[in-house]
């Protein structure tokens, strides 16, 4: 059991990097990416997260990195086109803002909470929600997209 212990801790530790730069960077090695291969990318911090998007030719990555006792490690990370419009994984609800109202959007609800906008170069725009709770079912989810005046411009209901 000890010895069990002793290779967990090991692996934690090997897979945890003092800043979440140098997370991202063994996650741009692991995916073979090149620094280069980055057009934009844009970077939120939320506590104990902190989010990283990014888009590599028509491709657009979500990452998050968890802080913990050993340091910045990759909680989650996933990549394609920007048609899927929401993903909910171990409490992170996230998805793109659509073209067709992505320049009016100011809020992002998530039923009756407020989710964070990130944004690459003016022309993309996705959001994330923390459900740290895990309350909140895919089923049963209503995210609502609000302008500045606070007037709703859509609504996607149940997932």
């Amino acid at each position: 059991m000890m010895l069990y212990i002793s290779l967990a801790i090991i692996e934690t530790k090997s897979i945890s990097f003092s800043t979440v730069e140098e997370a991202f960077d063994n996650l741009l090695i692991r995916e073979n990416f090149e620094r280069d291969d980055i057009i934009d990318k844009a970077i939120s911090i939320n506590d104990d997260y902190e989010f990283i998007i990014f888009r590599t030719g028509n491709r657009f990555a979500f990452s998050q990195f968890e802080e913990g006792f050993f340091g910045w490690r990759l909680g989650f990370y996933s990549i394609g086109d920007k048609s899927n419009c929401l993903l909910k994984t171990s409490g992170l609800i996230k998805g793109w803002i659509r073209d067709d109202y992505v320049f009016e959007t100011e809020k992002v609800i998530v039923n009756d909470n407020e989710a964070m906008i990130l944004e690459l170069d003016k022309n993309y725009r996705a959001w994330v929600f923390i459900d740290t709770e895990n309350e909140l079912q895919t089923d049963n989810l209503n995210v609502r997209f609000i302008d500045k005046n606070g007037n709703e411009i859509n609504t996607i209901n149940n997932f």
